[in-house]
């Protein structure tokens, strides 16, 4: 027993350091369901399906957005993973005429390859496990996954805010069915 919490441990903490190897800026484990946080967030978005606030976006009725665990079956964990889009080219650069987000590669493209990168090292370090890679276009709780996988809060502007990069990254998710170690959610 001590030797299965500690392998989880160790995984889990293998598996947050790939993804910063990977290049992302910061990375965290969040178990599924989730806490009563998730919950409030479900409730929340519910609560705007409700009054209409999506207007012709049908989509965001997709009950895969309420429940994580209509993505993948036996979903256990989430790997929330925050790319950095500020990079040298667009540091500096004042005078932007759109957002700095979109300045270069397509960020849906580059956070996915990465992903499936740790993907692949998955397969080789969990054999058993399944995984999803979700990425901005997924029915998914984004900014609540990652306020529950540690990675910041979610701030007035409606944007998941970290201490160290503020709000200049892009989300990117892994849904899990392995078990692994959670990490705190972000605490107000």
């Amino acid at each position: 027993m001590i030797d299965e919490i500690q392998d989880k441990i160790e995984i889990s903490k293998k598996l947050k350091e790939r993804a910063i190897f990977e290049g992302f800026a910061i990375s965290g484990i969040a178990s599924i369901p989730g806490s009563s946080r998730i919950k409030l967030r479900t409730y929340a978005l519910e609560r705007w399906l409700s009054n209409n606030y999506h207007d012709e976006m049908k989509w965001m009725e997709a009950e895969r957005r309420k429940n994580i665990e209509l993505l993948l079956k036996n979903a256990k964990s989430v790997l929330s993973v925050g790319f950095n889009y500020i990079s040298s080219k667009t540091k500096n650069k004042n005078n932007f005429k759109v957002g700095k987000f979109s300045q270069g590669e397509d960020y849906h493209k580059v956070i996915y390859k990465k992903l499936k990168n740790i993907g692949k090292w998955i397969n080789l370090e969990i054999p058993d496990c399944k995984w999803k890679i979700c990425v901005d276009t997924s029915p998914l709780l984004e900014k609540a996954w990652a306020e529950e996988s540690g990675l910041g809060w979610i701030g007035k502007n409606s944007n998941l805010i970290n201490k160290q990069h503020g709000s200049w990254f892009t989300l990117g998710f892994m849904i899990l069915t392995e078990e692994l170690v959670p990490d705190k959610p972000h605490q107000s």
